[in-house]
């Protein structure tokens, strides 16, 4: 691999790089994948943070290492894991594939030529670029040459219109590709998902691209507003031969209008697939965020055509950050579901297992006790006994408290070791009596 050189930013800080996202393609159509994949600068920033950071670069390789191409995003395209999602497919059904990504000034193609102005500088003194011209590029998955270039749609506007000022969700993109027409192909891109939605459809015919439709939760549709998740996934939920766009919690058809939206808001994933195979059609499973409009629905899975609730569980006023469906269990028909909150669940939403501790020596798990107000404890002997929680959720990440709720009926304190994330930590619990 031939890692681009690291740098040091307008405020002094050095990075280096490392391999980021990726994706397994066919560019020159003989039959073997390529990968092309981005290389992140070590300072590349969640969109939530201010700070530079150096260029991020995409790279072609074929499997043996051979790079065939490498294009330069620039300085005006932040380095970040929401900023530059890419498509590499065939979209013109000429048996070589294309790469389409969001591009600025001074991006550099495959073979060297600038796309804009070399000279243009437009990060603001937090590093984040919130003025100038904004692109979307073919690129030829061959060498990397710019075939075609045009204005990014939706262009940014006003920055505060997305949810903020500073710059944080007006430049959350995502990209796929859908076959919206039945016959070919359309490259898809989208802004914002907290609150405004605005998604695009591409089409890549005869080196010509043009805009196929786009939805804007702004104009028609606004039940999709703040609907939408880290990703989107792609499905015919209606049968009817054309891609639809599962956008988080809200669906918007092949033609660009909203199906239906649940209402549940923003969550960081979401999956789509025959999850029941008792059921007509396909399903959605997704986690939410904010329990303010989530409510009692922190987890669930709906019918992917008309977006109707098949079963939930409590986010326990969480946020429910993450979850997924596999079949693990073939007690049980179609995939099981889970999250960091509401156990593993059944297709049809059954309670199969939940999370408990791990006790050994004497401890045990216990589920009521008189005077006792809540949901669950452990009962360790005087002398001994363990307990190992897989997992406790801390919410949205960050420091967090460990609050620990106990009662020693001995008559002399008691020692023990905590440890969390492997770190030991000794702790004493004075006598509180009988």
């Amino acid at each position: 691999m031939q890692k681009p050189t690291g740098g040091t930013t307008p405020d002094d800080l050095a990075y280096t790089y490392e391999i980021s996202d990726g994706s397994a393609v066919d560019l020159d159509g003989d039959g073997v994948y390529e990968i092309v994949f981005i290389w992140a600068p070590t300072n590349a920033n969640d969109n939530s943070i201010d700070g530079y950071t150096g260029n991020t670069y995409i790279d072609a390789v074929k499997l043996d290492g051979t790079r065939m191409w490498r294009i330069d995003l620039g300085k005006n395209t932040r380095a970040g894991a929401h900023y530059s999602p890419f498509v590499a497919y065939d979209l013109d059904g000429d048996g070589q594939r294309e790469l389409m990504v969001k591009t600025a000034d001074g991006t550099v193609d495959g073979v060297g030529v600038t796309i804009g102005s070399a000279a243009a500088d437009y990060r603001n003194a937090a590093g984040r670029i919130l003025t100038g011209p904004e692109y979307l590029t073919v690129f030829n998955g061959l060498t990397g040459a710019a075939m075609k270039t045009v204005n990014y749609l939706p262009a940014r506007g006003t920055v505060a219109a997305w949810g903020d000022s500073y710059g944080n969700r007006v430049d959350r993109f995502l990209a796929g590709v859908a076959n919206l027409d039945g016959a070919r192909p359309s490259a898809v891109f989208s802004r914002g998902y907290h609150t405004r939605a605005v998604i695009a459809a591409w089409d890549w015919r005869d080196g010509a691209l043009t805009s196929r439709w786009v939805f804007d939760s702004d104009v028609a549709g606004g039940a999709a507003a703040g609907q939408g998740a880290h990703w989107f996934s792609v499905a015919d939920v209606d049968g009817d031969g054309k891609d639809d766009i599962i956008y988080g919690a809200a669906t918007i058809s092949s033609y660009g209008t909203l199906i239906y939206s649940t209402g549940l808001c923003h969550g960081d994933a979401l999956h789509v697939g025959k999850f029941n195979p008792d059921l007509a059609g396909q399903q959605v499973f997704m986690v939410h965020e904010d329990p303010g409009c989530y409510g009692s629905k922190g987890m669930e899975m709906h019918d992917a055509a008309t977006g109707a609730i098949l079963w939930s569980t409590s986010g326990e006023g969480l946020d429910v950050g993450r979850g997924t469906c596999m079949d693990i269990d073939p007690a049980y028909a179609g995939e099981e579901c889970w999250s960091t909150v509401g156990g593993v669940r059944s297709a049809t939403g059954v309670l199969i297992a939940n999370v408990q501790p791990i006790v050994g020596g004497g401890a045990v798990a216990q589920a009521a006790k008189a005077g006792y107000h809540g949901t669950g404890y452990l009962n360790f002997p005087p002398s001994g006994g363990s307990a190992e929680l897989k997992r406790i959720n801390g919410g949205a990440g960050g420091a967090r408290t460990l609050t620990i709720r106990y009662a020693n009926g001995e008559a002399a304190a008691l020692t023990d070791v905590l440890r969390v994330n492997g770190t030991a930590y000794t702790m004493t619990f004075p006598s509180t009596g009988g």
